[in-house]
């Protein structure tokens, strides 16, 4: 359509109207052309063929971001045709094969890196020529911070670029920033995954959901510390399915769930 065509119009540097304002952090104008149908996954007709993500993070146009994820609703209610687009968009490399997050973490910028993996980027995506991840590139910066972020939301410590190297392997020859953090916080998840699959290994069977007992699951409140309370249950929601993939929902192992604060809200 005309709209359309207007929309998705680009000037002499390959670049439409959607690419322009995120290059300008303009959450109010990126708002306006998401709604108004532009394409978030139009790639700029430029040496680097960057999509507006790639530009939101190179510029640490973190509230355009934000601005797409709650773009009046949020996206939970998005088709699934247009979730899928976009998600493919967060993730993808450009023709230098970095990712939208793996720019963010590059330039150390903590709040789009927060919103791109908030907006459910995918940190264990590997760089197309050196293998690394964004977990790589953090440690490489020294970055414990961002490097802790990752983690939070799903970073794995163990996966090897192509010259066979861990993020963990990196730290240990990294001179910038806060090297000894990185190692602290890798070697510590290193020696927990550990211990955790000898404890897997141990416990083969779940528990069967009784019937002649009262089961209280209890979460604390704590503000931003409600997202260890959530790991936990992520983690032994995972492992139920490791043991048995149609087993009951971990809640239904429960007769009730309280919580504080928080723990209310993850209750909820």
């Amino acid at each position: 359509t005309d709209r359309q065509k207007i929309l998705n119009a680009t000037n002499e540097k390959g670049k439409a109207a959607i690419h322009c304002a995120f290059e300008q952090n303009n959450p109010d104008i990126v708002r306006a052309l998401v709604q108004s149908g532009a394409d978030l996954t139009m790639l700029a007709n430029d040496d680097d063929g960057s999509n507006p993500f790639h530009l939101a993070a190179q510029h640490d146009s973190a509230k355009c971001i934000q601005a797409v994820h709650h773009r009046g609703n949020d996206f939970e209610n998005l088709s699934a045709v247009e979730h899928q687009k976009i998600q493919k968009a967060l993730d993808a490399p450009n023709k230098t094969g970095f990712t939208p997050l793996m720019f963010t973490v590059k330039g150390g910028f903590i709040d789009s890196t927060m919103s791109l993996l908030q907006a459910d980027a995918n940190p264990n995506v590997q760089h197309v020529e050196s293998g690394n991840t964004a977990l790589h590139f953090a440690v490489e910066r020294g970055d414990a911070l961002v490097l802790k972020a990752l983690i939070v939301f799903g970073g794995n410590i163990f996966i090897q670029n192509k010259e066979g190297k861990t993020p963990l392997d990196l730290a240990l020859g990294a001179t910038e920033g806060d090297p000894k953090g990185c190692i602290k916080i890798l070697q510590e998840i290193t020696d927990l995954t550990k211990k955790a699959n000898d404890i897997y290994a141990s416990a083969q069977k779940l528990p069967d959901i009784a019937t002649d007992s009262v089961f209280l699951l209890c979460l604390d409140g704590g503000g931003v510390r409600g997202l260890l309370s959530l790991q936990i249950l992520m983690a032994i929601r995972n492992r139920m399915k490791q043991i048995q993939p149609d087993c009951a929902p971990l809640h239904e192992h429960f007769d009730y769930i309280a919580g504080t604060s928080i723990g209310g809200l993850i209750t909820l």
